[in-house]
Parts: structure tokens; C-alpha cells; sequence
């Protein structure tokens, strides 16, 4: 083979290989279809790959890295996402494994859990948190769970502020019936006390069927 043809093929070969390259990352880009999947090109780390994070509708997060050589890394919950990648294919729901309990949803669980709700709310909530659709929420999976915590934290502390002022309703009454009641300024509302518990499960409510 001649220079000229060598130089040539070598030439072909690498329009074939950038084609090949391109259509890899048009085709996982366009996957993001707002109802199985949501595609984020990421800002690359290093200038010889392109970034995506991927997720899906039950919270589950993936990154994939595809590099410039054509070499494709998938890190995350489902790195069986790269085959497809590889092929130049969209990702499809029927092509991967179903992830019924992502990282997200487990954190949201053990949220629930080591609350101070009942047993009904917490039953509830997790039926929620089952069927949220995560691609679809305007909310990160991350802020949904943090938006979780809060809101589990204010109840815990209006909980708290309810047995206090029980335990001194109950001091106040002991001392009224020994004739030594105190004589304190009389404070027109306890702070924390003006949401209901019945509110602020319904605020963990809606945290959990955010953005459907």
C-alpha cells in the first residue's frame, strides 16, 4: 500500500471512528425522554470525554463517560446501561434491569422509618415515595429526600414543643392545687403550635407526590 493510500485510510478510519463517537452521544442524549429517563450532559472533567448522568423514573442515578478513543465507563446503579451506549442505541425501559428500591428511595425509607410518624402516615408516605416518578419531578432526587428530612425535623420539633408545654400545663396545675401557683406573664400563642400534625403530614405528602 502507498503512502498516499495508507494516509488515505487512516483518514476514513478516523471520520468513521468520530462518526461512530458522535452518534454514541446522540443517540444516549436523546434517551432522556421525561417519562423512563432524564439526561444531563455533565461539564467534562477531562477534554477527552463527554459526561452524562442519567436518571430514572425510580430515583436510580447513573454516570456515563464516554471518551473521545470511543471507550464508554458507567458508574452508578445501573452500568449495564454502557452495552447500549456502545451499540449506539437509545437506552430503552425493557433493556435494563428494573430498580424497585434506588439509593434515593432507600435513603427516603430510613427517613421515614426512624421518624416519629405513625405507623398509618408512615405506610402512606412509602406508597408515595414508591410511586413517585423522579424523572418527572423538578426536583433532584437528592433535594426530594432532603426536602423529606426537613420536614420529618419540623414535626419531631413540634412534637417536642407539645410535650413541653403538656409537662408544664401539668406543673402549673400542681402548684394551683397546692395554693402556690406561679405567676408568670401570660404568652398569647406557643411558637411551633400553630401548624397542626394533621399540616405538616400533609406537607410530607406533597414532598412525596412532587411534581407529578
Amino acid at each position: 500500500m502507498s503512502r498516499k493510500k495508507d494516509w488515505e485510510k487512516q483518514i476514513k478510519d478516523a471520520e468513521v471512528h468520530a462518526a461512530k463517537v458522535e452518534q454514541m452521544r446522540k443517540m444516549l442524549h436523546g434517551s432522556g425522554d421525561g417519562q423512563n429517563f432524564k439526561v444531563e450532559k455533565e461539564v467534562p472533567v477531562f477534554g477527552d470525554e463527554t459526561q452524562y448522568k442519567i436518571t430514572d423514573n425510580t430515583g436510580a442515578r447513573t454516570e456515563i463517560h464516554i471518551k473521545d478513543n470511543g471507550k464508554v465507563e458507567a458508574r452508578g446503579e445501573q452500568t449495564e446501561l454502557v452495552e447500549h451506549v456502545e451499540k449506539g442505541e437509545k437506552i430503552q425501559p425493557q433493556s435494563i434491569r428494573s430498580v424497585s428500591q434506588s439509593k434515593i428511595k432507600q435513603q427516603a425509607y430510613q427517613t421515614i422509618d426512624a421518624s416519629i410518624l405513625t405507623p398509618d402516615e408512615k405506610s402512606e408516605l412509602k406508597q408515595r415515595i414508591e410511586k413517585h416518578n423522579f424523572v418527572k419531578s423538578k426536583e433532584k432526587p437528592e433535594e426530594t429526600v432532603e426536602n423529606l428530612k426537613t420536614a420529618v425535623e419540623r414535626k419531631e420539633k413540634q412534637e417536642n414543643t407539645k410535650e413541653t408545654v403538656h409537662e408544664q400545663s401539668e406543673a402549673e396545675k400542681l402548684l394551683h392545687l397546692r395554693g402556690t401557683k406561679r405567676k408568670t406573664p401570660q404568652k398569647s400563642a406557643v411558637p411551633g403550635l400553630s401548624i397542626s400534625a394533621a399540616a405538616v403530614a400533609e406537607t410530607l405528602k406533597n414532598i412525596a407526590n412532587g411534581g407529578r
